[in-house]
Order: C-alpha cells, then structure tokens, then sequence
C-alpha cells in the first residue's frame, strides 16, 4: 500500500511536469464492449475508449483490494480465539461471538461493545478500501492538448485571386442566394473556405490527422455588406398606398407599397443619389447602394434596411479545422491591398457587386 502512494504520487508529479503522458491510442473494431482492438498508426482519440481508460486502473487496483478483505476476514474469524487466549473472557466475548457471519456494519458495533479494537479498525479499513475500485476509475484523466505538427506535405492551393473568367450568366450568384437563405432557415453553416464574410483560396486538405485545427497562409476576400436599419417615415396616398421615405447621410431612399392580395410587401431599391469619393463619378447600377425595405399594412409598420458593400483583398492567416473543413477561426491579416483584377483595375475598380 505505501509503495502504491509512493508511486501514484510520482506518476502525478511527472503528469505535471510533462504536461501528461503521451498515450499510443488504440483503434477498435466494432463497439466499446468488445476487447478486439489492435494498434494502429491512426490515431484514434482516447475518448473514444472510456471503457479501457476506466478499467485498467480498476483491474490494477483489484488484488490490493483482495488482500485487504482477506486480511479483515482473518482478523474477524481468528479474534474469539484470541481474546479466549487471554482467558478470564466471557462465552460472550469467545466461543458464541462469530463476526464472518455478520453484516460489517453489526460487526462493527459488536466488537466496540466487546473491547475487540482490531476488528473496528479492520471494518473501518474494509469500507475504506471498498471504495478504492469506483475511486480508481477516475485515477486517469484524459486531457486535450495542443500537438503542433510542422512535418507535413505542403499544401497546394487550387485557386488564385482573380475573378472568374468562364462566368458567363448570374447563375452561380442565384445558387449561393439560395443556399444563404437555406442556411439561415435550416442552421446549415457556412460552406468550406467561407466564414464570417471571409473566403479563403481553395486548397487541398492533409489526409492526417483528422482530428486537428490546420494554420496556413492565405490569400482571401472579404467582403462586407455595410447593412444598417433605417427609421422610415411612411405617408398614405389617396388610393390606399403608402409611400415610405428615409436618409442615411446624402442618400435618400423611398419606396411605394402597394396593397394587393398581401397584407405584407417587400422589395429593394437601388440608389441614385449616393456618391462614393468624387461626386462626380457616375456609378453603373451594379456597383450603387441599395435599400431593402418590408412593409406591413396592419398597423401599418416598415422597416429599411441600407447596403453599401465593399470588397478586400487580403493576405492572411488561417485556421482550418480538419474534421469540418470549415475555418475555424477569424482570419488574421498580414498584409492588405493585395494586386488583382478583383480590387484594382478594370472592369470593378475595387468596387463590390450589390446584387
């Protein structure tokens, strides 16, 4: 016993010291129950295993535990032998008290009303040793850690910063409308090098591990779509209509809900007496703000919302979870204003598309 809280007590000074020990990890076939298991060079996580990380140290506390119960069913068998050894010892205190035959508890009891002290302590020892089989499955704990892993194949990039010469139709902008708006109804998340308004050039991920967060360097867009809420003013025309107004700055926005079937209109507006830098520069409409507005006729309530977006080009890096091939994290920058036809030149000019 003293050598096993030697040694427990060592194991827990190195554990601190090394921050834990590395474990080689087992991959199961089939369920946790089974014992069929071989090692593997794919890691499996050990969490994966509770059933293994709490029976060993059950088992390896077992035979201490044996022990000590064989030793209190000696003491408690062998004590009216030895008190009658002593003589002048009532039949009471010999020959017609049996502890192997009583519960621990009554023993217990019975041997400090008899005098007999060593069976109280070895009761009191039984209980306690009891309860080193459930203690002892929590003896190991598994804890996650940061393993960083620099000897790995580069990562090739399939895609560079540009735009896409071979669009030739909106299509592709309807499909992305239509899977941001099922994301947001059905909590899909974000697709793979896309997150919080960052999107990441393409690559190819590692085969291993699976269970990691990937960083690398990136070139990457971001784009933001500078949305705010207006406070409209609404005025009802003399057919019924209403006509809703409302200013951010210069740029005045309006809007005319007509009630038809619905007792709900929405629409978008684009704006025309916005500038961006010179006011003299003549925007296309593709490249204009816009103001979503919602109307309800009961009530009546409206609400507007304001879009100016913009586009960047950074230089950044990235965290990329392996497991979802998702980003993970924000992306940090390293360097901005990167040179491509996305920001600079013809036929944008850094402007962002507002459809």
């Amino acid at each position: 016993m003293l050598a096993t809280a030697v040694g427990i007590e060592v194991a827990y000074a190195l554990t601190q010291k090394m921050n834990g020990f590395s474990v080689e990890t087992l991959k199961k076939y089939g369920s946790p129950q089974f014992f069929a298991v071989s090692v593997s060079l794919t890691r499996v996580p050990v969490s994966e295993l509770p059933f293994f990380q709490s029976f060993l140290p059950v088992l390896f506390v077992l035979p201490l535990v044996l022990y000590c119960l064989r030793v209190a069913h000696e003491v408690y068998r062998l004590q009216p032998y030895i008190s009658a050894s002593h003589g002048n010892a009532p039949p009471q205190q010999t020959v017609l008290v049996s502890y192997v035959n009583q519960n621990r508890i009554f023993a217990g009891f019975g041997a400090l009303k008899n005098g007999h002290r060593m069976v109280v302590v070895v009761t009191v020892l039984s209980y306690i040793v009891a309860m080193w089989q459930p203690l002892a499955a929590t003896l190991f704990v598994v804890r996650q850690t940061n393993n960083f892993i620099t000897d790995f194949d580069p990562i090739l990039v399939t895609a560079e910063l540009g735009l896409q010469p071979s669009f030739t139709d909106l299509d592709a902008f309807l499909a992305a409308a239509g899977y941001a708006e099922a994301a947001v109804v059905h909590g899909l998340g974000d697709p793979p090098f896309v997150g919080g308004g960052w999107t990441v050039a393409p690559f190819e991920f590692p085969p291993q591990p699976k269970n990691a967060t990937m960083a690398l360097g990136a070139q990457a867009v971001l784009i933001d779509p500078h949305c705010e809420t207006l406070s409209p003013q609404f005025d009802q025309n003399a057919d019924g209509s209403y006509t809703g107004t409302a200013t951010r700055g210069q740029c005045v926005a309006s809007f005319r809900a007509n009630q038809t079937d619905s007792d709900q209109a929405f629409g978008v507006v684009k704006l025309d007496n916005c500038t961006t830098g010179d006011p003299n520069t003549l925007l296309e409409d593709r490249f204009k703000s816009v103001v979503f507005w919602f109307f309800t006729f009961d009530g009546p309530t409206a609400s507007m919302v304001f879009c100016a977006p913009t586009v960047e080009t950074h230089l950044v890096n990235v965290n990329v979870s392996l497991s979802t091939r998702r980003i993970a994290t924000e992306p940090t920058i390293v360097k901005s204003n990167l040179t491509s036809n996305v920001t600079t030149g013809e036929p944008f000019n850094g402007l962002a598309l507002n459809g």
